[in-house]
């Protein structure tokens, strides 16, 4: 019983990356900036998965050594792709502390008894930083191809991309601190 709940929650955990990897079937063309939220939203929406990874085996929300790790990598890769390493950094960053603020979110809700954690979540290590890295891989290579031409991303597109952002335990001003350290990543240049 105990695997077949977690096969369940496996296959629910990859049809939510996989609705928001792939591109919208009535839409003809997805812009980049629509791309590179969805990617966002995407590693985001396993936030809840995380906490309930955490909530259950008593780990705290924040660990800065993980922290540090996926920060230092993020801005390794980015800078690989020709991004500017130092305009990644706050975009990566308030990336963590969103999804921090959405675990926090989830656990409290478990913990006041207003909604029923999962039994069964993903394990962290195996399955769900795997996933993570998956997303965050993709993330920098639409982020550096919609940079490639020197050109930042479109101001306009970017809040017409967030109208559509709909996460539970996702506030407007983490979400708005996220797109606004978007605003800023560049290219490195030639």
């Amino acid at each position: 019983m105990k695997r077949e709940a977690l096969s369940l929650y496996a296959l629910i955990g990859l049809l939510v990356v996989a609705a928001a990897l792939l591109p919208r079937a009535a839409a003809a063309q997805v812009s980049d900036e629509e791309a590179v939220v969805e990617l966002i939203v995407a590693r985001l929406a396993v936030m809840k998965e995380v906490a309930a990874y955490k909530y259950g085996n008593d780990l705290p929300i924040e660990d800065r050594d993980r922290e540090a790790v996926v920060l230092d990598k993020s801005v390794e890769k980015a800078e690989a792709l020709g991004l500017d390493g130092a305009s990644v950094l706050p975009f990566f960053a308030q990336q963590i502390e969103a999804a921090k603020s959405i675990q926090a979110c989830w656990m409290a809700r478990w913990r006041e008894g207003s909604e029923t954690a999962l039994r069964f979540p993903r394990d962290l290590q195996t399955e769900l930083r795997p996933q993570l890295i998956e997303i965050g891989n993709k993330l920098g290579d639409t982020l550096a191809a919609a940079l490639a031409d020197g050109e930042a991303l479109d101001a306009e597109r970017l809040d017409d991309a967030r109208t559509q952002v709909s996460l539970d335990c996702l506030t407007t001003e983490k979400l708005d601190a996220v797109l606004a350290s978007l605003r800023a990543v560049k290219s490195a240049g030639p």
